[in-house]
């Protein structure tokens, strides 16, 4: 099937909520490109590659945020950067990584929660993140996070001993994302 505005429009996830499986609608006019529905709903544009014998799967861009034109023309540069001998999902994480802030590894981990958690748990997750931690810590780099500064947000959270639990716990479980990924 070609990609169309109308066919991103239509789809859905098909297997049920609840499923983990992975759904992706291939177009048929350029190899590899695609869009993966996620069980929330979520539309993102892919491009599956081969380097070194290995099968990748890259994000392209998310739909609303980027037409299917626009889209498929990134797909193309990544065909040819691919043809090339590069790989464009390591040159992504490179580019994330040199600059990446605690505000956007938030927002990547709550797009993965979003097809793993319950709604209430990313709301409750959400809610911390907005209330408690990004405020005060989402604009430093990855690299840059010290010690100092969680033991800052730490007395910061005393006032509230119950969200100040929930909040340390989230902010860790971010901070131990960030060193299995290489980000510090």
């Amino acid at each position: 099937m070609r990609l169309t505005r109308r066919a991103v429009d239509a789809a859905r996830y098909p297997h049920g909520n609840g499923s983990k499986r992975r759904f992706v609608l291939w177009d048929n006019e350029l190899a590899g490109f695609g869009l993966r529905v996620y069980p929330s709903g979520r539309k993102v544009f892919v491009f599956s590659y081969r380097v070194a014998g290995r099968k990748r799967l890259t994000t392209v861009g998310p739909y609303g945020a980027l037409t299917v034109q626009e889209a498929r023309k990134r797909a193309r540069k990544a065909r040819v950067e691919v043809g090339d001998g590069t790989d464009p999902q390591e040159a992504n994480r490179r580019r994330r990584q040199q600059g990446m802030t605690l505000r956007d590894l938030a927002r990547e981990h709550m797009e993965e929660l979003e097809a793993k958690r319950k709604p209430a748990t990313v709301t409750a997750y959400q809610g911390l993140l907005d209330k408690h931690i990004l405020p005060r810590l989402g604009h430093l780099r990855l690299a840059a996070i010290t010690e100092e500064d969680v033991r800052r947000f730490q007395r910061r959270m005393r006032e509230t001993p119950y969200a100040a639990n929930r909040a340390l716990f989230l902010f860790g479980k971010l901070l131990a994302i960030a060193e299995r990924r290489g980000f510090r």
